[in-house]
This record gives C-alpha cells, sequence and structure tokens, in this order.
C-alpha cells in the first residue's frame, strides 16, 4: 500500500539546516530540563513504598479518594500522596516516601527506655534502621540466674525403701504370673500440634537466662513504638545477646488508621512494593547505563553492517530521540521509573529500525553519486520510503495511543513515552539521521581529497 506517489520528490535535505537547528534547541532545552527541574523518579529510583488497597462493599458505601486522603493526612510521620487507581471503585494507590514508620526521635525515645531500664552501662551496639525496614537491635548482658539447691535425699529412708523393694519383688512376681493377659488399648491419635515445625525448620528457642521478651514490648509499647516482634540471637558473645526488634511498618499503620476510620476489614491488601534509596540509585545508575550500552552497540553495528560513516548519523538520531522523550517527562513531571528506561529503549530499537530502511535505500543508490550529488541521492532514499516509513509510525502510534488512553499505571507510562518516541523518532530518522551523514560524507570526502593533493603536486614536479 502506497499513499504517497512513486515520483514524489520533497527536498528533505534541503531543510537539514533549518531542521538541524531546531533539533539541537530542543535537545539543549531537554537537557536544561533534566538538569535543573529533574526527573520524577518513582519509587524504583528514588525509593519509597506504593501500596494498592480496595475497598470492599456496596458501591455508595465505598469511601471517596478524598476520604481516604484525609484520614491518611492524620498518620503522623508518613507523608503520601493518595489517588484512584484502577477501573474498579474503591481502588486506591498510596505513594509515600518513606520505607519505615520509624523516626529519628522515636529511636532516641526506644534507647532512652532501655537506657534507664538496663542502665547506660549494659546497652550495647544499639542500631536502629531508619532507611530499609523497621527494625532495631541491640545487646544486652545475660540476666543472672540463681542455681537450685541440690535436694540430698536421707540415707536411712534410702536402705528402708530397698529392704521393703527386696521383700515385695516375690509377690508381685506372683501376682504378675496369676494376671489374666489383657489386649492393650490402641491410643486414640494424638491432634496435630498447630505449632508443629515443618521438616527441616528450626524452633527458635529463647535462652532461659535472656531479657523477658514480653518485658521489652512493653517499653517498646510505652516507648511509642510497638514491637511486632523480638527475636534473641543465641549466637551473640559469651556474656550478653543481640535482640533483634521488628516494628510495625508503614502499612500496619495504614491499615490501623483505615480500620479505625471506616471499620476493621473493610479494604484489603492488592500491592506493597518496597524500595531502599540505594537500591534505587543502583537500579537509576544501570538503567541509565542500559540505554548507554545499547547506543555504543548499535554504532559498531551500524560500522560493521554499512560503513563507519552511517553510524554516527544513526547514534545521534537515537540519543536525540532519548533526550527529547526524557525532557518531555522533565516537562510534565509524569513518573520516570524502569517501565520509563524499558519504554526508552524500545524506542531506541524502534527508531533504529527506520533508520535502517532508510540507510538501506541510500546504499543501494550509492552507485548514482556518478551522475548525481549526495543530496539528491539522499532525497531519492528518503522519498522512495515515505509511505512506508509513514504507514509504519501511524500503525504504531494508534495502537500506543489506545493503550495509553485505556489503562494507568506504569503501562500508562510506557505507553506514553511510546507515542512521543513514535513521533520523534519518525522525525530524527529523515531529519536527523541522515543530514549527519552527509555532513561526515563531505567532511571525510575532503580528508581525502587534502590527502591526496600533495601527492599529485609531487608527481607533477617531478
Amino acid at each position: 500500500m502506497q499513499f504517497i506517489k512513486p515520483e514524489t520528490n520533497i527536498d528533505f535535505i534541503g531543510r537539514k539546516n533549518l531542521f538541524l537547528t531546531i533539533s539541537g534547541i530542543a535537545v539543549t532545552i531537554s537537557v536544561i530540563l533534566v538538569l535543573t527541574l529533574g526527573l520524577s523518579y518513582g519509587i524504583d529510583f528514588a525509593g519509597g513504598t506504593e501500596i494498592v488497597i480496595q475497598f470492599n462493599g456496596e458501591k455508595d458505601k465505598i469511601p471517596e479518594v478524598d476520604a481516604v486522603r484525609g484520614t491518611l493526612e492524620g498518620v503522623k510521620d508518613i507523608k503520601m500522596d493518595v489517588q484512584t487507581f484502577g477501573d474498579l471503585p474503591g481502588e486506591y494507590l498510596i505513594k509515600m516516601e518513606s520505607i519505615t514508620y520509624l523516626t529519628e526521635e522515636k529511636s532516641n525515645n526506644v534507647k532512652a527506655a532501655l537506657v534507664q531500664e538496663f542502665g547506660a552501662e549494659n546497652l550495647k551496639r544499639f542500631s536502629a534502621s531508619e532507611t530499609g525496614g523497621d527494625k532495631i537491635e541491640f545487646h544486652l548482658p545475660r540476666m543472672k540466674q540463681e542455681a537450685p539447691a541440690p535436694v540430698v535425699p536421707e540415707p536411712a529412708v534410702e536402705e528402708q525403701a530397698a529392704a521393703e523393694g527386696e521383700e515385695a519383688a516375690p509377690a508381685e512376681e506372683a501376682k504378675a504370673e496369676e494376671a489374666p493377659v489383657v489386649a492393650e488399648k490402641e491410643e486414640a491419635p494424638k491432634a496435630a500440634d498447630p505449632e508443629a515445625l515443618l521438616p527441616g525448620e528450626e524452633k527458635a528457642e529463647i535462652p532461659a537466662d535472656a531479657v523477658d521478651i514480653e518485658k521489652l514490648k512493653a517499653l517498646f509499647a510505652k516507648a511509642g513504638v510497638p514491637a511486632f516482634d523480638i527475636k534473641v540471637d543465641s549466637r551473640s558473645t559469651e556474656d550478653s545477646y543481640r535482640y533483634v526488634v521488628t516494628l510495625e511498618g508503614v502499612y500496619d499503620v495504614i491499615r490501623t488508621a483505615l480500620d479505625a476510620k471506616f471499620g476493621a476489614g473493610t479494604h484489603e491488601l492488592l500491592k506493597l512494593d518496597t524500595v531502599g534509596p540505594r537500591v534505587g540509585e543502583k537500579l537509576k545508575q544501570d538503567g541509565m547505563l542500559a540505554v548507554l550500552y545499547s547506543l555504543i552497540g548499535i554504532l559498531i553495528y551500524i560500522a560493521l553492517r554499512f560503513e563507519f560513516k552511517f553510524a554516527p548519523g544513526a547514534v545521534a538520531a537515537l540519543t536525540h530521540d532519548v533526550l527529547i522523550t526524557m525532557g518531555v517527562f522533565a516537562i510534565i513531571r509524569m513518573e520516570f521509573d524502569l517501565t520509563t528506561i524499558a519504554a526508552l529503549l524500545t524506542i531506541v530499537g524502534y527508531s533504529l529500525n527506520d533508520t535502517i530502511v532508510v540507510f538501506d535505500r541510500i546504499r543501494e543508490h550509492m552507485g548514482l553519486l556518478k551522475r548525481m550529488t549526495i543530496e539528491e541521492v539522499f532525497n531519492k532514499a528518503i522519498n522512495e520510503t515515505l509511505s512506508r516509513t509513514l504507514l509504519t509510525s501511524m500503525t504504531t502510534f494508534m495502537v500506543v495511543f489506545v493503550i495509553w488512553l485505556l489503562t494507568v499505571g506504569s503501562i500508562q507510562h510506557f505507553a506514553f513515552a511510546m507515542m512521543i518516541g513514535v513521533l520523534i523518532g519518525t522525525y530524527s530518522s529523515i531529519f536527523i539521521a541522515s543530514p549527519f551523514v552527509i555532513i561526515l560524507y563531505k567532511y571525510m570526502k575532503k580528508r581525502e581529497e587534502q590527502a591526496v593533493a600533495p601527492r599529485k603536486n609531487n608527481k607533477a614536479r617531478a
């Protein structure tokens, strides 16, 4: 199918300086926006917690998003954003920068309570995980235990008991011979122990000389930091134990607030994602490196597949597409996460495919340079592939547009990035990649002529 006539001859290359200038300005603005405004990183890169909950019940009894937001705004020490999510009523997305409910103030309160109870000289290696999980660890000395007094039986009683036993033995043997044989009753099967361990599982026993767990839980509750679980590491030093206290997490606090307002069991947890800041930073670096490595790989591939002078043009066009897409995300403050990185890599692949089609047609026409200029050859190749380029771009754009229109969350962000990428990628295949090849071609040809000129002069003199 061709809706552009084969004899069409649009002078794309003749306007290359105009479009290169426009693209240069757009890329510069995008870089400035990314460096100044920054990207609105999702929890994949910035770290934080993302929770999706679903309220159950009749539609008219499901709380509105404003009611849920107002309830959670009253939760102390946690800043969160609540928004509708999905197509079902009562489905909400809760996003927060925190991954722990433990603050420095609460950590200090716990430490003060432990010092008051056990003394500062006994509390060792106190540490609170405020950036990756609700845990507090510390060492306390082993509790002293009074050994029970040994029970010594009286010698006379032992001898009397032994004598009576010897006299009673014959009588008991006689009774045993006369007693009829009674069938043994089968023992009833024992009920399964709910606390029975699975095969290979070891029960975590609390040493007898450890601090009472209930006492520690009471101390944490008094300090305003309820403990969810306390474990004692029996492999600690000879004179102390390490206590690992797991606190109530952010969802526990959110659930408590929602249950108090709307009633227990009115909502259920659909998804909970937590990423620490260190992990997020590592994912961000790896994502950016993935895009960079893909561009380097494409540079090598184009140089081997065609000629080296084609490679920089392709990489320049792909870099142009990625930077402008990132600039758009910086302007509209749309969330930039791992899904967006996947979209950028998809854009690179899509734009490259379109550029390769144009380059392949250019290579077929390079033999025409004897009677045509380089600009005319490139124009001819671009016009011949223009119908295919526009058809592919339009059909791809329609698909991603429908996905963007009908979805939410990360899939919607992916589709939005692809919409921008399809438009910018089609533009760059025509107005960026080919002009760069022409510029490099003329530069290399000029260098060759300059290198050949001295040799011709030397021959002429000889």
